[in-house]
C-alpha cells in the first residue's frame, strides 16, 4: 500500500503571530483609507445618517437624509418626521378606504345577486308627458322605454314572431330571434335599471340616454344613432397623447417637440359597465325600429 505523507502541524505560536500580522495589516489599510481631514460615517446630534447624504434640489443645499434637514447644526427630528409621515399615511389610508368604500357602494347600486325583475312590462309605448305624470323621478322615461322594448321582445319570442309588426322581415328578425340575445341585452341594461330605480344614475348619462330614446320614440332612428355616437365618442379629436417632432434637418439647431394632449375621456371610456348598458340600449333601439319603422327609410338606423 502507498504511504500517505503526514502533514506537519503548525505550532500554535506561529498561528497567533499570523493572526496578529493579519490584524495589523487590516488596521494599516483602514488608516490609509480613512481621511486625515474628515472621519467617515460619524453620526452626530442623533442623526441616523451623515451630513451630505441628502441634497435638496429646491434650495440646492446638502443635508441629512434621515430628517431632510439642511441645517447642519440642528439635532435630528427624525422621530417627529416619522410621526408626521405615519399620520400622513394614516390619512391617505383613510381616504383610500373611503374611496374604496364609495366605489363599492357605487358598484352595489349597479349589481345585485338577484336577477332584475322584468315582469309586468308596459304593452304600450307612452309619451313622455304621460309617463312623467305618473312618476317624475329622473330617468323614468328611459326606464319606461327599456321596459316596453324588453317586454315586446319577450312577447315576440313567446309568440314565435306572430305578435310583431309586419316590418319584422326574416332579415331584420335575425338578430332578435333567439332567447340568448334577449338575455344578453337584459343583463347589459339591468345595472342601468337598478340605478334608475334607486335614483343614483349619472345625471349626464341620463340626459344622453333620454335624448337617444326620445328620438327613437319619434321614429328618428338615424338621429338616435348620432346621439349614441355622441355618448360613446363625444367630440374627441385625439384618443392618445401624441408627440410630434419638427425642425430643420441636417443642422445643429435641434428640433421642436409638439405635444398634442389626449382629449378628456367620456363615461363610456372609463367604465365597462356603462359601455355594456349603452350598447344594450342601442340594440333595443334597433329592435324598436323593426317593430315601429319610420315610413321614410332614410331615417332608419343602420344595423
Amino acid at each position: 500500500q502507498p504511504v500517505v505523507p503526514s502533514v506537519p502541524s503548525v505550532p500554535a505560536d506561529h498561528l497567533a503571530m499570523a493572526e496578529a500580522d493579519s490584524e495589523e495589516a487590516e488596521n494599516d489599510y483602514r488608516r490609509l483609507v480613512d481621511s486625515s481631514l474628515w472621519k467617515e460615517h460619524v453620526l452626530v446630534l442623533g442623526h441616523g445618517s451623515v451630513w451630505g447624504s441628502w441634497y435638496d434640489s429646491g434650495t440646492q443645499l446638502w443635508g441629512y437624509a434621515c430628517c431632510r434637514s439642511t441645517d447642519r447644526g440642528k439635532p435630528c427630528c427624525h422621530s417627529e418626521a416619522i410621526g408626521q409621515q405615519a399620520a400622513g399615511d394614516a390619512d391617505e389610508s383613510h381616504e383610500s378606504e373611503g374611496s374604496d368604500s364609495e366605489e363599492a357602494r357605487r358598484r352595489a347600486d349597479w349589481s345585485d345577486d338577484k336577477p332584475f325583475d322584468w315582469s309586468n312590462p308596459p304593452e304600450e309605448l307612452l309619451s313622455r308627458e304621460a309617463v312623467e305624470d305618473i312618476d317624475s323621478k329622473p330617468g323614468v322615461f328611459v326606464a319606461h322605454f327599456i321596459r316596453y322594448v324588453v317586454g315586446s321582445w319577450r312577447r315576440l319570442l313567446e309568440s314565435g314572431g306572430s305578435s310583431a309588426s309586419t316590418a319584422l322581415t326574416p332579415t331584420s328578425r335575425e338578430p332578435f330571434k333567439d332567447q340568448q340575445s334577449l338575455q344578453e341585452s337584459e343583463a347589459a341594461v339591468a345595472p342601468l335599471m337598478r340605478q334608475l330605480e334607486k335614483g343614483k344614475a349619472n345625471p349626464t348619462i341620463i340626459r344622453q340616454l333620454d335624448r337617444m330614446v326620445s328620438l327613437a320614440v319619434d321614429r328618428e332612428y338615424a338621429e338616435a344613432g348620432k346621439a349614441y355616437m355622441d355618448m360613446v365618442l363625444g367630440h374627441k379629436k385625439w384618443n392618445n397623447t401624441l408627440a410630434s417632432y419638427g425642425g430643420a434637418g441636417g443642422t445643429n439647431k435641434g428640433a421642436r417637440i409638439y405635444i398634442t394632449k389626449q382629449d378628456d375621456l367620456m363615461e363610456f371610456d372609463k367604465d365597462p359597465v356603462v359601455q355594456k348598458y349603452m350598447q344594450g340600449v342601442r340594440k333595443l333601439v334597433n329592435f324598436v325600429q323593426c317593430i315601429r319603422p319610420n315610413p321614410d327609410n332614410s331615417k332608419h338606423l343602420s344595423t
